[in-house]
């Protein structure tokens, strides 16, 4: 049994509906597939029409969409990495990319020859990607001229997305109603279970701190689990239909609904950061941070978070005397670390 989190359910009529859980970015996508973020750009596959479309997610509600590129045999996943918007093209069996900065892009294959190629995700040069047609992960590296492909892991089921996390993939197998993960740091690759129970054909993945957010298609809902406690799946969001694909930003997840033709957004609870007692008999250094923190004055191991500016939580675990935190994943940006003994700071994540 799925535990729930229980949120205001009025409705409200305007020009589109806007819920308590969600609000509509927009409508104006056809079967809109998965979802990609680069800034306030936020990309889109459009898998009946065969394009990738962008919304500027900061323009006036509702926000209207720009078609970028055509001629696509149904998308299905988008990874983005320097400048490039890597797609999978499952009807035409291949990763194909576009560089997103032109103004006039050119599609350019990457891959040919796979089976219904799904979700995509990079680990450094190395791009991870779920092939429906067998069931499988594979790999390549995107800075070959002619990359070689390696299978990773096979025997899944339903493949449809991929989420990598550290050392480790979560993949959501709809055909099983699971979410496994494999270790990709050794050669075995590893698998292990995740969520077994209560999903309903989870189909996209998105990580938001410790927090994997998982698109239930069937159950129309998006549930989460917190990777680093191992806590129970809960469903956060039930105000969505057919949901099919995720991306989180800094404030929210944005979510396509696949038969309603639109792009939704879930607001992260968020926390005032009036709400911090900042001290100053200890201190966060370094501050400015690139990579790591350490806070001075420590003697007990004690848990500790991570807040961004808007107050939302993006990170959690436990500090002792003369450790650090691992900060390098965190956006440029100004954070609070709270600490369990009610001590809070500012630093800066450069």
């Amino acid at each position: 049994m799925k535990s729930t989190f229980t949120f205001a359910s009025i409705l409200m009529l305007f020009v589109m509906s806007l819920t308590a859980q969600t609000t509509v970015v927009t409508t104006g996508t056809a079967d809109p597939y998965r979802l990609a973020l680069s800034g306030d750009n936020l990309f889109v596959s459009e898998f009946n029409n065969g394009l990738i479309s962008v919304i500027d997610v900061t323009a006036p509600f509702p926000t209207t969409k720009s078609n970028v590129i055509f001629g696509l045999t149904n998308p299905m996943g988008l990874a983005i990495k320097d400048n490039f918007l890597y797609i999978a093209e499952s009807g035409a069996n291949k990763i194909s990319k576009f560089d997103i900065t032109l103004s006039s892009p050119v599609l350019i294959d990457v891959v040919t020859g796979l089976n219904q190629p799904s979700g995509l995700t990079f680990v450094g040069n190395d791009l991870y990607f779920a092939e429906l047609g067998v069931n499988s992960i594979s790999k390549l590296d995107v800075t070959m001229v002619s990359p070689t492909v390696s299978l990773v892991k096979s025997g899944l089921s339903a493949p449809f997305d991929i989420e990598r996390v550290a050392n480790e993939l979560f993949i959501a197998e709809s055909g099983a109603n699971k979410v496994s993960k494999i270790d990709i740091s050794t050669p075995a690759y590893v698998k292990t279970d995740v969520v077994t129970t209560g999903l309903n054909y989870p189909v996209a993945l998105s990580l938001n701190g410790n927090n994997l957010y998982i698109a239930e298609y069937i159950g129309d809902e998006i549930s989460k689990i917190d990777i680093s406690s191992g806590s129970p799946e809960a469903t956060v969001v039930t105000a969505v239909t057919t949901p099919n694909g995720l991306v989180a930003s800094v404030s929210g997840l944005y979510i396509a609904e696949f038969d309603t033709n639109r792009i939704s957004k879930y607001e992260f609870p968020t926390l005032a950061t009036s709400s911090f007692n900042l001290q100053s008999s200890f201190r966060v250094y370094p501050n400015p941070s690139r990579d790591f923190i350490s806070v001075s004055g420590l003697i007990n191991t004690t848990n500790y978070a991570i807040y961004n500016s808007l107050g939302a939580e993006i990170l959690k675990g436990k500090i002792s005397k003369n450790e650090k935190i691992d900060v390098k994943n965190l956006s440029s940006d100004l954070y609070f670390l709270s600490l369990n003994s009610g001590h809070s700071f500012k630093f800066l994540k450069q």
